[in-house]
């Protein structure tokens, strides 16, 4: 996964289908090189969100040894997984071993920062607990490592979900989320509002389920567990939320952003993890546009995406 370029790619991740898409287009058409994988509770269980993350290392081709487990719990309480978002192994219809257990490590994203050079470009996919660890760990080293963060995080005038205000990301760790908002280590928000935008068709998913690529085989059977429950499924398909993230990785010039002041809604509240505007709080960048054609051409790389030419 070490690639050669100046800015090696960190992915801090708990797969989760939406996820599981976003690591193997990492892997797959990144041209900075996927430095290292760190997982986390979120989607389904620390056990089995390293699991999920290893089984697309291995079938995309590059090192399963490089993923990493890092938190199995927020910062405050007990983690609050939906088995029913992603299914019961995180990963909906793909095929997967049982999961080993591992051994949670809350600083593994401070290990793998540690080991890289300056310049570091870090997405995350998931709570942002690793990282809030990391901060409060060595917040120096952290600045000294990560150049830009990029985070699937937030919803802005969208509801995360019908019973939830927040995007599960936020809402899972809202003290984390905060946190990291106050340390701002170049920080920069992709809410749910945008990337839900960036969907893949019913057709497509069928495509994936039917491709002679195991990999792409394999993310279709996930793909079609998230079509199947999706409310709008048969019409809009399903929604990768956090691929379209690692396309905006891969090209920057997918987004938009503009510099906001935002607060985190309190664990005990019925805003819990949602961002709210507020003169008084964070300053910090998120993203207010979204290039959907040119996403989803990305997400051509490792997808059977139907795309209109020009579109790079």
């Amino acid at each position: 996964m070490h690639g050669k370029g100046p800015s090696p790619l960190v992915i801090d991740t708990d797969p989760g289908i939406d996820d599981a898409v976003a690591l193997a287009l990492a892997i797959r058409a990144s041209s900075i090189g996927v430095a290292a994988v760190v997982t986390l509770f979120g989607n389904t269980s620390l056990d089995a969100a390293t699991r999920n993350a290893r089984v697309v290392a291995a079938l995309a081709g590059d090192d399963d040894a490089r993923v990493r487990p890092g938190s199995d719990r927020p910062l405050v309480g007990t983690p609050d997984a939906d088995p029913t978002r992603h299914g019961p192994e995180g990963i909906g219809y793909a095929p997967v071993p049982p999961a080993p257990p591992v051994t949670a490590n809350p600083t593994a994203l401070l290990d793998v920062l540690a080991d890289q050079p300056p310049g570091v470009l870090l997405v995350t996919l998931g709570p942002l607990t690793n990282l809030a660890h990391a901060l409060r760990t060595d917040e120096g080293l952290v600045r000294s490592r990560v150049h830009l963060h990029l985070a699937m995080a937030g919803t802005v005038r969208a509801r995360g979900s019908p019973a939830r205000a927040a995007d599960f990301n936020l809402w899972a760790d809202p003290d984390a989320a905060d946190a990291v908002l106050a340390a701002n280590p170049g920080t920069r928000l992709v809410p749910l509002d945008l990337t839900r935008q960036a969907r893949v068709t019913p057709a497509e998913v069928r495509r994936c389920s039917a491709s002679r690529d195991p990999l792409v085989r394999w993310l279709g059977e996930a793909l079609r567990f998230s079509l199947e429950r999706a409310s709008d499924g048969v019409r809009q398909g399903v929604a990768v939320s956090d691929a379209a993230v690692v396309a905006a990785a891969l090209v920057p010039a997918v987004l938009a952003f503009e510099a906001r002041r935002l607060k985190i809604g309190g664990r005990n509240t019925d805003q819990r993890g949602r961002l709210i505007e507020d003169p008084a709080g964070h300053t910090v960048e998120i993203a207010t546009h979204i290039d959907v054609p040119r996403v989803r051409h990305i997400l051509g790389r490792v997808l059977p995406i139907e795309t209109k030419s020009g579109g790079r």
